[in-house]
């Protein structure tokens, strides 16, 4: 199975700015990884668990560094992810198609 069901996790933007991410007024939020010093491979099994505990309802997206050196949010793991952040999401909003 995917980590997040494939009817939602399609319906979420693919890239988000920050600014587009703060905009989104989340049902639900939590971040991993800001000043955490422990390694990014138990930072993402961590958000991992949360997605597979809200029985795969939950959206990942990963802090990227865009191609013009902005850092974005993409939808799902990257391993380009430098900043070792990561944030599990939900919108009410996006799944309905209000946004």
């Amino acid at each position: 199975m995917e980590l997040t069901k494939p009817e939602i996790f399609e319906k979420y933007p693919e890239t988000l700015t920050f600014d587009q991410f703060d905009d989104i007024g989340w049902d639900y939020e939590k971040q991993f990884g800001l000043n955490d010093p422990r390694r990014n491979g138990i930072i993402l099994e961590e958000a991992v668990k949360v997605i597979k505990k809200s029985k795969h309802d939950l959206v990942l997206y990963t802090q990227v560094d865009g191609d013009s050196g902005e850092r974005l949010y993409s939808r799902g793991h990257h391993l380009v992810n430098r900043t070792g952040i990561w944030w599990v999401v939900k919108s009410k909003s996006i799944e309905e198609g209000d946004n």
